[in-house]
């Protein structure tokens, strides 16, 4: 049956199923210059900048939790420093003392 309406599609349909947040968190991590070549062929999803420092490559991930971008983080070792903010330095710090305690000398 042929109605008189009209469908207008929204903008973005799927807006009211995304999980609500306080904000996006924003991870301003270097990455020693030893393997800046690799991070920029890596395209990680999160990834939303990325620029040339003295140090190596400074990269922007913009992501909505941490669980999200702290394995790519920890992928890389020692080779990569988090800048900011200081919650992703801490739990990248706990997860390493976790690690630390299953290897004991």
């Amino acid at each position: 049956h042929l109605l008189d309406q009209t469908f207008v599609r929204p903008q973005d349909p799927f807006a009211a199923s995304r999980r609500q947040t306080d904000g996006d968190l924003v991870v301003r991590a270097l990455f020693d210059a030893s393997i800046a070549r690799w991070v920029q062929e890596t395209q990680f999803f999160y990834q939303v900048a990325a620029e040339e420092h003295p140090e190596g490559l400074l990269v922007t991930l913009r992501a909505r939790q941490m669980g999200e971008i702290l394995p790519w983080l920890l992928s890389w070792g020692a080779q990569v420093r988090v800048l900011e903010p200081s919650s992703v330095r801490k739990q990248l710090r706990q997860e390493a003392e976790r690690l630390i305690a299953l290897y004991p000398e």
